[in-house]
Order: structure tokens, then C-alpha cells, then sequence
């Protein structure tokens, strides 16, 4: 229960006709009509974004010339009905709901009725009667409720939704200093989202590391013959070997492919290079890969995606190895000989995506959005991850690591990016950070001599097995680096000895740099090859808001998806979404589950999304990410360096 209720203030001008009254004397003025005064101003300040938990809003009074009057109901004396008379045509709202958009317009146009989208307005067969008989809502009616958000003023996404971050944005600089978390109750896609993602980030807090995940790139052997197996020769290449004959014979024939599908039982560590027993087929218990197609053809060649997406495979974990190790199981084999797909992947290794942005904390005129996750070419990311970082000189050896605490994007320079009105005038310059413990086995680096206590939980047991770890930064400091930094997840030394046999466990360590020089060469590769970094000029990186669109995939799962997707019946999920919100007991829970369980088999259930078109620039010192609302392009350099700051400090 709400514990104060805050008056808010509406402000003047209205079309309102007080002469618009009851005909007969059955009816009784509601003075004062709280619950239209109430159910009005939270509508109000929710889209506004400015409802705050624990407070209940009410508007001071209604636009001048409008009364709400009750009748008893006939068949029911008990039930009262309510009507809001005033309009100028001299028809009714029979709910606080069907009078919300019209009351938004005269809000947003000082009480002009021109061009208002609520139904009273526009829709004459359709309007209240005048004798106060309560109808349905139509889907008509919330379609103008939708259309309303525009002509009101109020910032759109995709969805046709109000736009949270935009909003957040323009309260951040109304009130200097805002910190919340991000919820997008009116998209149907966030709410889906949301059901979904809570259980795929408690699934990977308690997987390995080398566990395959949703929507990465691997690559993949569709058939191996019986009794061969992959294996490594005396010159580090990688073949098949008869395990009967004792004989190397032909490379395996690589494709690179997405991971539309994980394995649904568990896995052990005897997977990664051989089959092992399972209860299930595999088309359960493997993972289905379907082949990448080309990046470039995405949008002019729907049949290249679609032939590529109908050549899926469902193959068990033995078949699939990293894509970043693409250098290391392709030594040997003539790149003319390499199948097409593998040049598709390598186009779009420098592409990045952040996914579930959690939280919005800003002081004017920054922000910060925190993330949960984040593809950063073919891998995916969370926090909690253990990661690789990209040496910083010319040698490739990669000696340090790190455990990420925080994904954030933040916002620069929004005091010259938007009007008084809070209207975005170009791009908002984006820096984005990964913060977390860095560990390095070089002591020389190290800020103390103290090493890494096997026994804390620091780092787990496993992977100490890569030898002796330091603090790169003071204990109990958190490192900051930019996203380019990360070369990708660091896999247990058990499974890295099973992809690539070493004469002897003592040398793991060797194993850290493995797929660095390969990642290296991919994104410069990428940003020669992939048609939307460069026809961007000098742009290094492919900035998406979605993995779908960072990869421009158009087919995912026998699913239309992307570009393709179709957008279904928008108006009816912004119901729906409504209709969650006013669902105050114990059905709302159930409700929400089951609508989003509709909306992830559907095309559209992807996720949401935060802008049109994102991309980046390299400073020489890190990674300056523009934020594009509006497909206008701007150019900043801005630098962005590594910093350390105390444990929960954060950076500003």
C-alpha cells in the first residue's frame, strides 16, 4: 500500500465543454473523483518516468470543464458506474484509462484537441453513449493510445514503446543526479526477456567456462568417420587420425556456425574430445550449429541466409571447438580450400553487443548503464566471467586475466547533445568499461608480492593450474579496462590440455595466448572485410544493440529474426503489457510467465533493444563508442585508458 500520496500539478489549457452534462437526474456528481484524479496522475508519471515505488500520485484536478458523474447500476444497485463528461462533441470516457490519451494531448498542446488520437476524437461509431452505458476497450482504442506517445511528445524505440533510456536521459538532466534500475514495462519483448534471462545467467553461474553458449560462433566438423578422432601431429597440425591404423589421414573439413541450440544434458570434460554416453539423442543432448552466412549479403541476398540457415547441424560437443582457436585448428590447410563460412565468421570479429542493461546511474551530464552481459566477436560475456586480457605490446603471450564485476556504458557530453526540451540534437558519445580483479602471472607487474591464495575464492582452485597468479592492481582494487581489452573467456587448464595436448602439465601457462594472435588478426581482418565498419571511414568496430543485428542474422532457429522479423500485432502486446501492469495479486506472476513464454517462440521475442545504429572508433588508448539515435553520425575522440580505483568505488 502506497505510503504518502504526492499531489501533481496538471498543467493549463484544455478543450474541456463544462455545459456537457448528464441528461437525466439518475446521475450524481463524483466530487471529488479521486480514483480518475488518482489512476490519471500515476499513468502520468509512470510515462514520464517519474513514478518512484511506495508513493501513490494524484493529479491536483481535472483539465478545466470535465466532470466525472455516477449512476448505480440497474441489474446491480451496489456497482456504480462512472462517466467523465466535458468533451466538445459531447460524447463520454466510461474509464480513467480510455480518457488517458486525450487528457496526454491537451497536456502536451495546451489544451488543443487538434489532432488528438483518443478514440472520443476519432472514432464517432465507436464513442461512448451519451446515456453513460460502460462498453469494452477496443483494440482500436489501444492503437490511439499507442499512436499518442508521438504527437505527445514522448521518445519512441522500435517497439513503437516509450523509449526508457531517452526518458531517463531527460530526467537525469531535469534532476542533475538520477540512480534506477531500467525496467521497460510497456515492451512485451523486455518482459519476455526478463522471464527468460534470470534463468540463462543463474545456468552460467554454475557452468564451466568451456561450456557453449547461445548465439556464439564455433567451428564445427559435421561427420567423423568411425574410429577417427581429431588430433595433433608432430608439426602442430591438426587431422584426423584412425585410431585402428594408427594413421593421420585428410584435414577435417571446418565450418564456422552459430550456436542456436546448447546441450540440454549435462556435460562432463570427457565431452570436449570424445563421445560419451548419453541418455538423450543428440538433438538434445549436442548442440544445433547453424552455418554463418556472409555478413555482407545479408542485406541484398535473403536466399544466401536462408541456404545457409537450412543446412543446420546437430552435433555433439566433440565436433565443435572455440572460434577463436580458428588460426590454430586451420594451420595446414590451404586458405582456397577453407569452407566459405569460415571467411563469413572472420568478417564480424569485430562486432560487440551489450545484453540486459540492469541499472541507469548518471550525474549531469553523464550516465552510466550497467549491463549483465556483452558478444564481443564470436564469444559471450558475463559478469562473473573469467577473461583473457589482449596483451598491451607487441608480444602476443598473454599473461593476465581478469574476474569482470561490471559491464557499463557511459554516456558523455549529454549537455551538448540535447535541447532544453531534452531532444536528442546528435549522437551521445559512449565510452564503454569492463571493471573487475586483474591477475597476471608475470611478477614483474604485479603491485605486490603477495601471490593469489590458492585457498581464497579469489579465482577458483581449477584455474590456478595455470601456475602462480598476482594482484595486477593493489587487493582489493577493481581494474577498469576498455571493452577492446577483452580477448575472450579464459577456459579451465583441464579443458585447454584436452583441445590442445601438451607433453607435460607444466605447460599450461603456454595455453593462455593460444587464439590471441588469431583474435588479432580476425578483427583487423573484420574491419577491412565488413561492409558496415567500413563505409563508416575510420571506424574500428561494429557497435550493435542486439546479437542478431551484430551478426545481421535474418534466419535464426527456423525463425524469421532481425530485419526479417516479423513485428506482429504491436497494439496488442502494448494491451497486454498494460494489462500486466494493473495486475496487482498473486495471477500477476503466473500472467507475465505465460506471455512470455509466448513471446520468446514468437519472431519477435528478441531483446530489447537500445538504439537504431551504434558504432566505434579506436583513440590509440581505447575504444570511444557513439551512441546514434537518430542514423546521423558524429565523430568524437575522447581518451579512454585503463584506471583502478578501490573495491566498489567505481568510476565516474
Amino acid at each position: 500500500m502506497a505510503s504518502r500520496v504526492e499531489i501533481v500539478p496538471i498543467n493549463t489549457g484544455s478543450n474541456g465543454d463544462p455545459s456537457h452534462r448528464p441528461r437525466t437526474a439518475a446521475h450524481t456528481l463524483d466530487d471529488p473523483p479521486t480514483k480518475h484524479l488518482e489512476k490519471l496522475g500515476t499513468l502520468w508519471m509512470k510515462l514520464r518516468g517519474d513514478a518512484r515505488p511506495g508513493i501513490l500520485y494524484k493529479l491536483d484536478k481535472l483539465p478545466d470543464g470535465y466532470t466525472v458523474w455516477e449512476k448505480p447500476r440497474k441489474t446491480d444497485p451496489k456497482h456504480v458506474d462512472k462517466w467523465l463528461f466535458g468533451h466538445p462533441n459531447h460524447r463520454t470516457f466510461d474509464s480513467p484509462n480510455r480518457f488517458f490519451p486525450h487528457f496526454l494531448h491537451l497536456m502536451n498542446n495546451g489544451g488543443s484537441s487538434v489532432n488528438c488520437p483518443c478514440t472520443v476524437c476519432n472514432i464517432p461509431d465507436r464513442s461512448m453513449s451519451t446515456t453513460g452505458a460502460s462498453k469494452r476497450p477496443s483494440v482500436a482504442g489501444a492503437a490511439s493510445h499507442n499512436a499518442l506517445s508521438d504527437s505527445a511528445g514522448v521518445p519512441l524505440d522500435y517497439e513503437g514503446t516509450p523509449d526508457i533510456f531517452q526518458i531517463l536521459i531527460n530526467k537525469l538532466k531535469r534532476d542533475h543526479k538520477l540512480d534506477t534500475p531500467v525496467g521497460q514495462l510497456m515492451s512485451l519483448n523486455w518482459r519476455s526477456h526478463i522471464s527468460i534471462a534470470q534463468g540463462v545467467f543463474r545456468y552460467l553461474a554454475d557452468s564451466p567456462q568451456w561450456w557453449p553458449r547461445a548465439l556464439e560462433m564455433v567451428l564445427f566438423v559435421r561427420e567423423f568417420e568411425e574410429d577417427e578422432e581429431l588430433c595433433r601431429d608432430s608439426s602442430n597440425e591438426f587431422g584426423l587420425y584412425n585410431t585402428k591404423t594408427k594413421v593421420f589421414g585428410d584435414f577435417p573439413e571446418w565450418e564456422a556456425g552459430v550456436v542456436g541450440q546448447v546441450p540440454q544434458e549435462q556435460l562432463v570434460l570427457g565431452d570436449l574430445v570424445t563421445e560419451t554416453e548419453k541418455k538423450t539423442n543428440v538433438s538434445i543432448s549436442g548442440l544445433r550449429v547453424e552455418p554463418f552466412p556472409d555478413p555482407n549479403l545479408a542485406s541484398t541476398s535473403t536466399k544466401d541466409n536462408k541456404f545457409w540457415s537450412k543446412r543446420h547441424k546437430y552435433v555433439p560437443m566433440h565436433h565443435v571447438r572455440p572460434f577463436i582457436f580458428w588460426q590454430e585448428y586451420l594451420r595446414g590447410i590451404p586458405e582456397q580450400e577453407w569452407h566459405p563460412t569460415i571467411k563469413h565468421a572472420l568478417t564480424v570479429m569485430a562486432t560487440f553487443a551489450v545484453i540486459d542493461k540492469v541499472r541507469f546511474r548518471g550525474t549531469w551530464p553523464s550516465a552510466r548503464v550497467y549491463c549483465n552481459g556483452m558478444y564481443i566477436g564470436s564469444e559471450f560475456i558475463v559478469t562473473g566471467d573469467i577473461v583473457r586480457l589482449m596483451p598491451t605490446t607487441i608480444d602476443p603471450t598473454v599473461i593476465d586475466i581478469m574476474k569482470i564485476h561490471s559491464i557499463k556504458l557511459k554516456l558523455l557530453e549529454l549537455d551538448d547533445s540535447t535541447d532544453d526540451k531534452g531532444n536528442s540534437l546528435r549522437p551521445h558519445p559512449l565510452v564503454c568499461h569492463v571493471s573487475g580483479a586483474a591477475y597476471t602471472l608475470d611478477p614483474a607487474k604485479a603491485k605486490t608480492e603477495l601471490l593469489v591464495d590458492r585457498e581464497s575464492d579469489l579465482l577458483p582452485r581449477e584455474f590456478h593450474g595455470y601456475g602462480d597468479w598476482y594482484h595486477l592492481s593493489p587487493p582489493n582494487t577493481i581494474r577498469q579496462v576498455p571493452f577492446s581489452r577483452i580477448l575472450g573467456r579464459c577456459y579451465e587448464p583441464d579443458a585447454m590440455q584436452l583441445w590442445f595436448p601438451t607433453p607435460t602439465s607444466d605447460d599450461r601457462a603456454d595455453l593462455l595466448s593460444l587464439g590471441a594472435a588469431g583474435a588479432a588478426a580476425a578483427r583487423e581482418h573484420a574491419r577491412f572485410r565488413d561492409k558496415r565498419i567500413n563505409n563508416g571511414g575510420n571506424h574500428r568496430w561494429n557497435f550493435s544493440d542486439t546479437r542478431i543485428h551484430a551478426l545481421d542474422l535474418e534466419r535464426h532457429v527456423n525463425l524469421e529474426v532481425g530485419r526479417m522479423g516479423r513485428h506482429g500485432d504491436k497494439q496488442l502486446w502494448l494491451e497486454h503489457c498494460r494489462q500486466l501492469s494493473n495486475l496487482a495479486g498473486p495471477e500477476g506472476p503466473t500472467a507475465l510467465s505465460a506471455l512470455a513464454k509466448v513471446a520468446a517462440l514468437t519472431p519477435n521475442g528478441r531483446l530489447p533493444e537500445l538504439a537504431e545504429d551504434l558504432e566505434t572508433e579506436n583513440t590509440g588508448r581505447g575504444i570511444v563508442a557513439e551512441l546514434n539515435m537518430r542514423k546521423s553520425r558524429a565523430h568524437t575522440m575522447t581518451d579512454d585508458i585503463d584506471r583502478t580505483s578501490p573495491a566498489g568505488a567505481g568510476f565516474e
